[in-house]
């Protein structure tokens, strides 16, 4: 069942033609009379239960996360198994500096962007910084072969998040 809701208008000024009913804002007597909460449309004939879900209009399903768009920020982003601590060690024991970039002298950093998606698995692998000979293909293969993540989190609920990780090639002297 989903929860009565009373649409959120803010207040904009407008000159008097353009304005219809809709448009008016909501008094907080007319959502506590309804015992509702603010929402993305008007319902009244749903239910009180404060963890019932709010109903949502078609224009607004994007934002209240009805499909699975990945995001940038949530308020519980993903995180490797163990922490960044933890990570960083799995990156050290399992990243290989490649022959070919050793020989040539390549060093640098290689930046992927990905997505941690709802199961905490990573997808969507792109490059946005290449330093070449190798190197790239190798970041790729340890995040191909790091554990699932524990996935983000918003409203309580899991989604999928773009995330960034740098992969720093230096020749050790």
């Amino acid at each position: 069942m989903i929860r009565n809701s009373i649409k959120f208008t803010p207040y904009m000024i407008k000159p008097d033609e353009l304005i219809n009913d809709s448009d008016e804002p909501k008094m907080q007597t007319e959502i506590v009379n309804n015992n509702a909460a603010v929402g993305t449309v008007d319902y009244i004939d749903g239910t009180n239960e404060i963890d019932a879900p709010l109903a949502k209009s078609a224009e607004n399903a994007k934002i209240a996360g009805d499909i699975d768009e990945p995001r940038v920020i949530v308020e519980q982003m993903p995180q490797f198994p163990g922490g960044e601590n933890e990570m960083m060690k799995f990156i050290r024991e399992h990243l290989h500096y490649p022959v070919i970039a050793q020989e040539l002298g390549v060093t640098g950093t290689v930046i992927i962007n990905f997505v941690v998606n709802r199961e905490g698995d990573i997808t969507n692998m792109v490059v946005t910084r290449s330093i070449g000979s190798g190197c790239d293909e190798e970041a790729k293969r340890v995040l191909d072969i790091m554990p699932r993540w524990n996935p983000g989190k918003q409203g309580g609920q899991t989604v999928s998040v773009r995330y960034t990780l740098p992969f720093k090639f230096i020749i050790q002297k």
